[in-house]
């Protein structure tokens, strides 16, 4: 008989625990950086330039803490401004308003300039006759801003602001007036034609259309 065959068992082979604990836990680097260097959003070299919702921040901010100060005001102490009042004293005394009185007064001369050019959109007058008018619309409004100031001597602060909207209001009726005289000659010499000929803007506003008291108030203000 032969010999049989002896089979070799297989031992595991121990591994030590010490090895493969090591294996398994990560190591961690104590020195390496958390956060991430960047540029402040304030600072010049980051590129940011579009601070409007920070300025809008601010405003909020400034315009809520007043708004509490002025509200607890009213509720300790109450209106202590009569409007009426006010009213009843300029009314009684306007030269004593030199500076608003030259402010209300202003409306004067831009009605004058729209009737004018109401006039000449008609063709009641001539555009010499209505030329002259308005020259001397023009002129009467230095006029009678200088002698108000130079006469009543307002405040400073009120004298610049009257003059500053003389000066604007006189610009503007300017600009007014020659719009219109372009418009007019654009129709004197085209018959009520489109001035440039194109079909797309026949359905435009056309002079004499055009001349209302609420266009001459958006063109003035």
């Amino acid at each position: 008989m032969s010999s049989p065959t002896l089979r070799k068992r297989s031992t595991p082979k121990r591994v030590d625990k010490s090895v493969e604990t090591k294996s398994k836990t990560k190591t961690i680097d104590y020195g390496r950086p958390v956060h991430k260097f960047e540029e402040s959003l304030l600072t010049s070299t980051s590129g940011f330039d579009n601070y409007r919702g920070l300025v809008n921040l601010c405003l909020i901010l400034l315009i809520l803490s007043n708004f509490r100060v002025a509200f607890e005001n009213v509720l300790k102490y109450g209106v202590l401004i009569d409007p009426l009042q006010i009213t009843k004293i300029f009314l009684e005394d306007p030269y004593r308003w030199p500076s608003a009185s030259l402010v209300l007064f202003s409306n004067v001369f831009i009605q004058l300039t729209f009737f004018t050019e109401k006039l000449l959109a008609a063709r009641k007058i001539s555009e010499r006759l209505g030329r002259y008018l308005e020259i001397f619309v023009l002129l009467s409004m230095l006029i009678v801003a200088c002698t108000v100031v130079l006469v009543f001597h307002p405040p400073p602060w009120a004298a610049l602001i009257a003059v500053a909207w003389y000066t604007v209001i006189w610009l503007k009726l300017i600009s007014y007036i020659s719009v219109n005289m372009w418009y007019r000659m654009g129709i004197m010499k085209q018959d009520g034609q489109v001035s440039n000929g194109k079909p797309e803007t026949a359905n435009l506003v056309m002079f004499p259309k055009k001349l209302k008291h609420r266009r001459v108030s958006m063109n003035v203000t």
